[in-house]
């Protein structure tokens, strides 16, 4: 049966937080370990998993006298022990060692799992004892009492962290599942190699970029961004702007490390003109004339995107039907898009026949029987009608004055 001590449980969660730095340099410059020590122990007791943040310990590109780009190892020590009685005064009963947990939180946003709880399930009392892990080792960590030794972590993978920028602060948590005998940090370090050597390309900031839409043409535009493990990234693309094709054009975007690295990502710039073009007159005047209309003259229209507008009707020319006529003008701006405008074309024939200036008189001796008729011709070319009021056959001595009448078919006369 697990014993707690009641007289420290008002000590879960306490933190001596007197830390002293140290720093270790490798002979290459290369290599650096930044130490965390604690005077006295960090007390973690019942707070859970991970759930402690010991003071951080940072790397800048200072400690790199070589120079440094990205991360190609990384290993993590700590000191530490499980106790019955207290950090400052350890008992000698059973520590339950199952509660103990670690995690390493890097700089760059990612965290890797150490040792899970569970890690080990004996309960003897231990003193101090000195956890190294590395991904290289030949054994996971774990077993039933902890041992001092270098271990692979038993849920995550340090080689996460390689490729990635070693500058910033390093974490690391500590958690103790159950109360009454609590986890003590006498300290921990991490070490990092890097390289200065970059091999790694900038990662967009963006996963996916979003389609950039317009109507008639996109100019340039907002350029996204992208992340290096080692230094500033130039951006750059293949658009010719300002783009104005109809459609989908799609664009690369070219992220440069200046280390010989890059990445590219692709956006969509889809133009859809959907206005239609706009008839330059509001109202078109209507065409007028007696006979016929055989041309007329194209009226105009804008396009929202500038480019040219096709024109066209749906007359038959030539007109030549009386009365009114409707002309539809159509406006096309080869995009699809379509506007329409009427016009009235107007036939009113008001001028009669010519009429023959002088038509010889008809001279007979007793009689005339018949009466051959004028040809008269009319502004519209049709049929002329001719009469006359004569009755025949005239056999009155002297002058008959006979009267023709000239008739065009849309009912203009002339005599």
């Amino acid at each position: 049966m697990k014993q707690l001590s009641l007289k420290k449980s008002n000590k879960s969660f306490f933190f001596t937080m007197c830390f002293i730095l140290f720093s270790t340099f490798g002979f290459s410059q290369l290599t650096v370990t930044k130490t965390y020590a604690s005077p006295s122990s960090v007390t973690v007791d019942g707070c859970g998993s991970y759930c402690t943040n010991l003071p951080g310990v940072s790397f800048s590109t200072a400690d790199f006298t070589l120079g440094a780009c990205e991360v190609t190892d990384v290993n993590v020590s700590i000191t530490w022990a499980k106790t019955d009685g207290t950090c400052t005064a350890p008992g000698t009963g059973s520590s339950f060692h199952n509660e103990t947990n670690f995690r390493i939180d890097g700089p760059t946003g990612n965290n890797v799992i150490l040792a899970i709880p569970g890690t080990y399930t004996g309960s003897a009392t231990i003193s101090t004892v000195t956890t190294n892990l590395d991904q290289a080792a030949a054994s996971v960590i774990g077993g039933v009492t902890p041992v001092s030794g270098t271990f692979r972590p038993n849920n995550g993978n340090l080689n996460t962290y390689n490729g990635t920028s070693p500058f910033g602060t390093w974490t690391l948590r500590a958690g103790d599942t159950g109360g009454g005998d609590p986890l003590c940090i006498v300290g921990y370090s991490v070490t990092v190699t890097v390289s200065t050597t970059d091999a790694t390309a900038p990662v967009p900031d963006t996963p996916t970029l979003a389609d950039v839409t317009a109507e008639c043409s996109a100019t340039i535009f907002a350029a996204p961004t992208a992340t290096d493990n080692c230094g500033v990234v130039t951006v750059t693309n293949d658009a010719t702007f300002p783009i104005t094709s109809q459609g989908t054009t799609v664009v690369t975007w070219t992220y440069d490390d200046g280390n010989g690295n890059t990445s590219t990502q692709l956006q969509n710039v889809i133009l859809t003109d959907v206005t239609a073009p706009v008839a330059d007159m509001a109202s078109l005047v209507d065409v007028t004339a007696e006979c016929s209309v055989a041309a007329l003259t194209a009226p105009t229209a804008t396009d929202n995107c500038g480019g040219g507008v096709t024109v066209t009707n749906d007359a038959t020319l030539p007109i030549t039907t009386q009365g009114t006529t409707v002309v539809t003008w159509t406006y096309d701006d080869g995009n699809g898009n379509t506007s329409t405008q009427v016009q009235n074309v107007i036939l009113a024939d008001v001028t009669g026949p010519t009429i023959i200036a002088t038509l010889a008189d008809v001279i007979a001796e007793c009689s005339v029987i018949a009466l051959t008729a004028p040809a008269p011709t009319d502004n519209c070319g049709g049929v002329v009608t001719v009469t006359n009021d004569a009755t025949l056959p005239i056999t009155t001595q002297g002058t008959t004055v006979v009267t023709w009448t000239y008739i065009d078919v849309n009912g203009n006369g002339s005599e």
